[in-house]
């Protein structure tokens, strides 16, 4: 049975193409990075997606990664962290059971280190495509590893 459910924001990101139809009508183009908290009787505490983290910023440090960070500049601070979030409804990390990734861009997972208890769920086709992938064709699909 599901106790909880809420949907929250951790940053914002602004890319390329979703700014093509703002950009013509000269609006902005940013949009949530948003993820589910979800509480379960059974299954506990678990989230769908977690948005950004400052693990963005160490993985984007270098080339070519860097220009992931510059072609889709996140907005967050510290605070918005799906762990901060957390902690404030009085959930701590390590309560985090499951996590289930609706995709690899980093809006989406950038958060996965800050609950190293969880297990992590998501499709076989996506982890597959994932795997093994670096350099600056897969950052410009919006992916990277790290």
């Amino acid at each position: 049975m599901l106790e909880d459910l809420r949907w929250l924001s951790a940053g914002s990101a602004c890319t390329p193409n979703s700014c093509r139809s703002a950009a013509a009508a000269g609006g902005p183009c940013r949009f949530a990075a948003g993820f589910l908290y979800l509480r379960h009787r059974r299954h506990g505490v678990c989230l769908f997606d977690t948005g950004y983290s400052d693990h963005f910023q160490t993985e984007t440090r270098s080339f070519p990664n860097q220009l992931y960070a510059r072609l889709m500049p996140p907005r967050f601070e510290g605070a918005d962290r799906a762990c901060e979030q957390l902690r404030r409804l009085g959930i701590a990390p390590q309560d985090v059971r499951s996590i289930i990734v609706s995709h690899f861009h980093a809006d989406h997972i950038a958060g996965l280190r800050d609950f190293p208890k969880a297990s992590i769920v998501c499709a076989e086709p996506a982890y597959a495509a994932m795997r093994g992938r670096a350099g600056c064709a897969d950052c410009c699909r919006a992916c990277f590893p790290g």
